[in-house]
C-alpha cells in the first residue's frame, strides 16, 4: 500500500502554493488586527471580531451537518440525488443565516443598522461558499479552495490599506464589511467553477416526494457530524460572542489582538496539514489502511503542534507594537500572560481541528455524539467564568481547556475506532 507521505513533487507543489496562499491571508489577517485598532480604535477590533464569530457560526447552525454528510458522496463523481439535496439545502440555509444574523445583531447595541445590514449579507454568503469550499477540499481541489479561502477575507484588508494610504485613515466599519460583501461575493463565484460538471445534471427532472425523503434522510444521517460541528463553533468562537458582553468592545478590541493571533495559527495549520491530509485519509479509510492511516495522524498531530508554536513565539517580542497599534499602553504581565495563553488556545485548536479530519475521514463521528456535546455548555461556563474571575487572561485559558476536552474525546473516539486495528 501506498506511503502517503510529501514524496510526490505534486503535493510538494501544493504545498507550496497553500503555503504562499496562507501567508497571503496571514498578511491580510495581520492589516486587520493591527490596522482597524490602528485606524479606528480597539472597540472596531472588538466588533470586527464579533462580526467574524457571527459569520462563522450560523452557517454552522443552518447546515445542520447535512453538507458535510453529503460531500462524502460526492467526493470522488457526481451523484445528483446528493448534489439536488446540496443546493436546496444551501439556499434555504442562505435565506435562514440572513434573517437570524439580523436578528443576531440586534443584541449588540452598539452596532449601526448598515453595518448589521452588511454583516448580514457576508453570512448569507458565507453559508453557500463554505459548502462549495469544502466540496473542493474533498475533491482534492485544494488551490482552488485556498484563493477562494483568501479571496472571501481579502475585503476588510483592502479597505484599511486604502482608508491609510488614501483617505488619511478615516474609515468607518460599514465601509471595512462592505468590501468584505464585495470579496466574499467574488470569492463564492469562484467556488462554483468546483460544481459545473454537477450543475448541468441538476435541472432534470425529478419528483418533489423523492427529494423530501432523500432530503429528510440526509439531516438524520447528518446529526453527529453536526453534534461534532456545533462542539468546534462554540469551542473556537464563544468567548467572541460572550467576552464584548461582559467586559464591551474596547477591552474586547485588546482581547482579539492576542486570540485572532491564535486563530490565525490553527487556520494556517488546518490548511496546512488538516485539509491537505483530509482527501489521503478519506482514501486511506476507504481502503481500510489503518496502518497508512495511522501513520498520517501521528504526523498531522506532531506537525499541528510544532507550526503553531513556530507562529506565535514572535508575539511575545512585539509588546511595543501592540501598544502602538492597539493606542493603549498595555502592562508588562499583562502581555505576556495574554501571549502565552493566546499560544495554548493555539496548540490546543491546531491539534482538535487535525483530528476533526481524521475523526471524519474514519466515519467515527458516531463514537463521540452527544458526549462531545458537553463541552459546549462547559466552554459557556468557562469563558463566562474566567473571563468574569481573571479577566481578559481567563476567557483565554478557558479556550485553551476546551481545546483540550474536545482533543481527548477525539483522540479517544480514534483510538477505539482505528488504533486496535
Amino acid at each position: 500500500m501506498r506511503n502517503f507521505r510529501i514524496s510526490d513533487p505534486r503535493k510538494l507543489a501544493t504545498y507550496g502554493f497553500v503555503m504562499a496562499v496562507r501567508g497571503a491571508f496571514v498578511l491580510m489577517r495581520l492589516i486587520v488586527v493591527l490596522g482597524l485598532p490602528y485606524v479606528l480604535g480597539p472597540a472596531a477590533l472588538g466588533m470586527f471580531g464579533t462580526f467574524s464569530a457571527i459569520v462563522a457560526v450560523l452557517p454552522t447552525l443552518v447546515g445542520l451537518g447535512v453538507p458535510q454528510y453529503l460531500i462524502r458522496r460526492l467526493a470522488n463523481n457526481v451523484h445528483l440525488p446528493s448534489f439536488r439535496i446540496l443546493a436546496l439545502h444551501s439556499l434555504l440555509g442562505c435565506g435562514a443565516a440572513l434573517l437570524v444574523a439580523l436578528a443576531w445583531i440586534e443584541i449588540y447595541p452598539d452596532i449601526d443598522a448598515l453595518t448589521g445590514v452588511f454583516v448580514a449579507i457576508v453570512t448569507a454568503v458565507e453559508v453557500v461558499k463554505v459548502t462549495l469550499y469544502s466540496l473542493a477540499i474533498a475533491r482534492s481541489s485544494i488551490i482552488r479552495a485556498n484563493v477562494v479561502y483568501v479571496f472571501s477575507a481579502a475585503g476588510p484588508s483592502i479597505a484599511v490599506v486604502f482608508a491609510y494610504l488614501f483617505l488619511d485613515g478615516q474609515l468607518n466599519l460599514a465601509t471595512v464589511i462592505g468590501l468584505w460583501v464585495v470579496t466574499n461575493t467574488a470569492s463564492l463565484l469562484i467556488a462554483l467553477t468546483v460544481v459545473r460538471r454537477d450543475v448541468s445534471t441538476v435541472f432534470a427532472r425529478t419528483a418533489w416526494p423523492a427529494i423530501s425523503r432523500r432530503y429528510a434522510a440526509a439531516i438524520g444521517g447528518a446529526r453527529n457530524i453536526f453534534l461534532n460541528q456545533i462542539v468546534d463553533v462554540a469551542r473556537v468562537y464563544c468567548d467572541r460572542l460572550i467576552v464584548p458582553l461582559l467586559v464591551g468592545f474596547y477591552w474586547a478590541g485588546i482581547y482579539n489582538f492576542f486570540a485572532l493571533a491564535a486563530n490565525v495559527s490553527i487556520m494556517i495549520c488546518s490548511a496546512t496539514f488538516g485539509q491537505t491530509d483530509l482527501p489521503q485519509l478519506i482514501k486511506a479509510s476507504e481502503a481500510r489502511s489503518w496502518g497508512d492511516f495511522r501513520r498520517i495522524v501521528a504526523a498531522g498531530v506532531r506537525n499541528s503542534i510544532l507550526l503553531p508554536i513556530a507562529i506565535m513565539l514572535p508575539l511575545f517580542f512585539l509588546e511595543t507594537v501592540a501598544a502602538i497599534v492597539l493606542k493603549t499602553p498595555i502592562d508588562r504581565s499583562l502581555y505576556f500572560g495574554l501571549t502565552s495563553a493566546a499560544l495554548l488556545v493555539a496548540v490546543s485548536g491546531s491539534v482538535a481541528d487535525y483530528l476533526w479530519c481524521a475523526v471524519y475521514a474514519a466515519h467515527c463521528e458516531g463514537r463521540l455524539g452527544a458526549r462531545a456535546l458537553v463541552t459546549v455548555p462547559l466552554g459557556v461556563v468557562l469563558v463566562a467564568a474566567g473571563t468574569a474571575i481573571f479577566g481578559l487572561v481567563g476567557a483565554l485559558i478557558a479556550v485553551a481547556l476546551t481545546n483540550c476536552a474536545v482533543t481527548w474525546l477525539r483522540w479517544h473516539a480514534l483510538h477505539a475506532h482505528i488504533l486496535p486495528r
